[in-house]
């Protein structure tokens, strides 16, 4: 039968629980998908493990002749992908027996969503359920709800529309570890189309110390605080490239900007209520010089000039400080 959807498993070292992965997929009620395991470089123990899922016809096996990083990895396995749906299967983590049924069922029902998704339950060092709501309505109105609301990256781990994947250029990646790649991937897949949420725990995520998103939070205040630049401006970029005008795309703008400072958004990271007024002014005058630094043209983005996108930015973070300041801070700045 012709699969409808790929799997791909990137593999890095992943012995200790690649087997136990690689069979909740293989146990899955639907039946039209096709699996490419593919390994970040040779490994003996990793090759030993998948080959043991080749008598499924449905699986195959990529060996990379040198290691290209998971990101690299990650993007070549989105480049192979024909089929008219895609799941990133993480070597660590475990999918329900329904999970592709369910949400490839729901896909095929609704033929303009990006992406389709469940809920999380992590396991392992620690236990919780993490769940993202629906990104729905224009593409202006997903991107801004996606920069106020949200910072896990559920959507990526559901049933995306290949379509819609292939148009975010894959993920990006950045000098902290890509840091929220998979958070940014999410503005993109929005430019295409809605994420729809169906509230069952259909995704098993295990949570250890060798994992990259465990290190993410042994960084220092600085690092994180840099991290946070980077991955707003990779947001900005995602979003800018909706059909849109020039005030929907200041909207936008400010969005970010408030992504940046907000304890609403910005606090799950970076403690940004424990960052002083001059701490979160630096921050974004630091931003403001990255953003000019890049290959973003803002200023064609927001039809203004970049002095004046600069005046009335600042004139918008002055006015939310002010706003949110402690009483004994806003009357210091009322002498000022």
């Amino acid at each position: 039968m012709t699969a409808t959807c790929t799997v791909a498993i990137p593999v890095y070292r992943g012995g200790l629980f690649l087997e136990e992965s690689l069979a909740s997929v293989k146990a899955q009620t639907y039946s039209h998908f096709e699996v490419i395991m593919s390994l970040d470089g040779p490994d003996p123990e990793c090759e030993e493990i998948c080959r043991g899922f080749l008598s499924d016809s449905r699986f195959r096996l990529v060996i990379q002749p040198h290691r290209l990083g998971w990101m690299a990895h990650t993007n070549w396995l989105i480049s192979q992908v024909q089929t008219e749906f895609w799941h990133l299967q993480e070597q660590d983590d475990l999918i329900d027996p329904i999970f592709l049924e369910t949400l490839i069922e729901y896909a095929h029902k609704h033929p303009a969503i990006a992406a389709v998704f469940g809920d999380v339950r992590t396991f392992g060092t620690f236990g919780s359920h993490i769940t993202m709501s629906s990104v729905l309505g224009t593409p202006v109105l997903r991107e801004l709800k996606l920069i106020h609301e949200h910072f896990q990256g559920v959507a990526p781990l559901g049933v995306v529309r290949s379509e819609a994947l292939h148009i975010t250029g894959g993920l990006r990646a950045n000098e902290f570890e890509n840091f929220a790649a998979d958070t940014a991937l999410m503005a993109g897949l929005a430019r295409w189309g809605e994420l729809h949420r169906i509230p069952l725990e259909l995704y098993h995520k295990r949570v250890h110390e060798a994992s990259t998103h465990a290190t993410w939070w042994k960084w220092d205040r600085v690092t994180r605080i840099k991290a946070w630049q980077v991955h707003c401006l990779d947001m900005l970029q995602h979003a800018l490239q909706i059909d849109s005008s020039p005030q929907d795309r200041s909207l936008i703008w400010l969005a970010v900007v408030e992504r940046l400072v907000s304890p609403l958004i910005a606090a799950h990271f970076i403690q940004t209520e424990e960052l002083t007024l001059g701490e979160r002014e630096d921050m974004l005058d630091s931003f403001l010089q990255q953003v000019s630094d890049s290959s973003l043209d803002i200023s064609a983005s927001l039809a203004t000039s970049w002095d004046d996108i600069v005046h009335w930015t600042q004139n918008f973070f002055w006015l939310g400080s002010v706003r949110n300041a402690p009483r004994g801070e806003d009357l210091a700045r009322s002498h000022l």
